[in-house]
């Protein structure tokens, strides 16, 4: 008897092989839609939340600016309006609203404690995430950054009325004020003279000592500094604003030089000055800087003025009440 075979072809064998690849990409093509949708939603979300932390610490910065005695109680509230307006669900909360040191505000956004629902990525048993965003802005006076000359004196000479003025060198009849730091020491008033930058008449204020707790702006006096090479640099700030660093307490160093530690910045219009080895040079009224008996003397002569010092060039945090002043920027 004749068997009839029964030929088997090869599409016959590979038969269901689709299926099984088609089930093992959909593994992959699910993952990558979950990257696709979910990983977009958590990038919407992060730049909501921190349009809403740049946003309020601008807002607190601007309030506290104006508003001291109530800058730190009412930060929270004015951190919660901005972030839940920059929200598109208006469910953004604010952990945290925090000012690390004055002058300085960060604010914290996150979404709820529930977080951002997930889509896709429910296949891989991740249901929601959280998102977190931070800001950091900053408001007031000046307290590190470039000083024009390498000049320092103490706050004792303020005269915010803006009367004409002589600040001389120290020891000239100068008066005297009390330091701001726990000693309470007795500081003198008048100019002291600074290491300048490398190859510059300038000076720049470190925005901190790292000897120190907190946060110690510092310029350091070198031996024979002078201002023999400002003659030209001196000259061409006649008319204009120089910001000064206003130190409040000093520390001596190894070699017997000084550190001061800086308050803030003043702004000072110049319009006249006498420096030892720098003549004084015509269109200021120099004349006029005379000490307490009436003949000249060593200083710079002008007065203090409002001035909004340039926010990339100097650190917040400083003396408020010299003139000075920063826009509220985000610093980071």
């Amino acid at each position: 008897m004749r068997w009839l075979a029964i030929r088997r072809t090869r599409s016959d064998v590979e038969r269901g092989a689709v299926a099984v690849i088609v089930a093992i990409l959909m593994v992959a093509l699910i993952g990558m839609g979950a990257m696709a949708v979910d990983i977009g939603r958590v990038a919407a979300e992060k730049a909501q939340l921190q349009n809403g932390a740049d946003a309020s610490a601008l807002a607190i910065a601007s309030y506290c600016s104006a508003n001291t005695g109530t800058c730190q109680s009412n930060g929270p509230g004015l951190a919660n309006q901005y972030a839940t307006a920059n929200s598109n669900d208006g469910s953004a909360v604010v952990p945290s609203v925090t000012f690390p040191n004055a002058g300085t505000v960060t604010v914290q956004t996150s979404t709820p404690a529930s977080g951002l629902i997930l889509t896709l990525a429910q296949a891989f048993s991740m249901t929601s995430t959280q998102v977190q965003a931070s800001a950091t802005a900053s408001w007031g006076g000046p307290g590190s950054g470039p000083a024009a000359l390498p000049l320092t004196f103490a706050p004792c000479q303020f005269d915010l009325t803006g009367k004409e003025q002589a600040i001389l060198t120290q020891g000239t009849g100068t008066p005297t004020c009390v330091s701001d730091s726990p000693s309470g020491a007795v500081i003198p008033g008048g100019f002291s003279i600074v290491q300048s930058d490398p190859g510059t008449c300038s000076a720049t204020v470190h925005p901190d000592d790292p000897s120190t707790s907190g946060i110690d702006p510092y310029l350091d006096t070198s031996t024979g500094a002078n201002l023999n090479s400002c003659k030209n640099d001196v000259s061409s700030y006649l008319g204009k604003v120089v910001l000064f660093p206003v130190w409040d307490h000093t520390n001596l160093l190894p070699g017997g030089n000084t550190r001061y530690y800086i308050k803030g910045f003043a702004a000072f219009f110049l319009d006249g000055y006498i420096f030892p080895a720098v003549s004084p040079k015509s269109g200021g009224s120099t004349n006029l800087i005379v000490d307490t008996s009436g003949k000249a003397a060593n200083g710079i002569q002008g007065h203090f003025i409002e001035y909004v010092a340039d926010a990339t060039k100097y650190g917040g945090g400083g003396y408020t009440g010299g003139g000075a002043t920063l826009p509220p920027t985000l610093i980071k």
